[in-house]
């Protein structure tokens, strides 16, 4: 290799090193992706053989209108569904914090309130029911009704109460479908089961407040500061004048080579 074309080489090879000196800002693609569960429902509507899973009631049978109870294994990463349908329709979805088997949800659908009970709800009753589980490993449920839509429509609201031994305690309860004259349906969490009470609020009566509420925010008048702009690197003015200094030199050394070869 001669020295003309080693020159070449050496000219080449600047000029590239300098253009890929040169790198565009890029905008990072990376996502953080959260894992999304997917709860899956088990759902059982055949009434339990055993003798109950340690579910024990005092109910007198003269107080009781219909009676069911379900059974089902429990797993900490699956909610489990209880439909009761040969009482009316009634279901509860239980969200189980630990493995459980052989789990029975029994239903009691009253004719009065329950001897359990020793004071009456606020507002006009509906429906007094009692819902007991044979585990109390379950972090929440939701309870699901439906009511008369005739009834409905004379309330102002209708919640859900339960008995917690001492006092009635409001749930929070939101309607799940569109209202219609045959049923209205709704829903409601709680963290225990006990004895319950479908009430509705009449129009008159200022409806309970109940725990959990949205409250409004304000919103800020202040006026934000306008962010001052960044100061532009003088990275892109150096690089482009190495550019074209190489360029310049490249060109010149193709000239010479063409000159000197010519001559020779």
């Amino acid at each position: 290799m001669n020295l003309k074309t080693s020159a070449l080489l050496i000219s080449i090879f600047l000029l590239v090193n300098i253009a890929s000196a040169y790198t565009t800002p890029g905008v990072s693609n990376t996502v953080n992706s959260s894992s999304v569960t997917s709860t899956q429902i088990i759902s059982s509507s055949s009434s339990g053989s055993s003798s109950g899973g340690g579910v024990v009631t005092n109910e007198p049978y003269e107080n009781i209108a219909c009676s069911n109870r379900i059974e089902h294994d429990w797993r900490f990463d699956s909610a489990v569904a209880y439909l009761f349908r040969n009482c009316d329709e009634y279901d509860a979805i239980v969200n189980p914090k630990d493995t459980d088997y052989d789990v029975m949800l029994k239903l009691e659908i009253l004719k009065g309130r329950s001897i359990n009970v020793a004071s009456d709800p606020i507002g006009s009753v509906y429906k007094h029911f009692n819902l007991y589980s044979g585990s109390k490993r379950f972090d929440k449920a939701t309870i699901k009704f439906r009511v008369d839509g005739t009834w409905a429509q004379n309330m102002g609201s209708v919640v859900l109460q339960r008995w917690t031994g001492k006092e009635w305690t409001l749930l929070e309860t939101k309607q799940v479908l569109s209202a219609s004259s045959i049923y209205w349906y709704f829903e409601a969490q709680t963290n225990a089961f006990s004895n319950f009470a479908v009430v509705g609020i009449p129009k008159t009566v200022e409806a309970p407040v109940v725990v959990s509420t949205i409250t409004s925010t304000p919103v800020p008048t202040t006026v934000q500061p306008t962010e001052t702009p960044k100061e532009e690197s003088d990275e892109f003015p150096t690089t482009m004048l190495l550019l074209a200094l190489s360029a310049m030199f490249l060109i010149g050394l193709i000239y010479w080579l063409y000159k000197n070869r010519n001559e020779q």
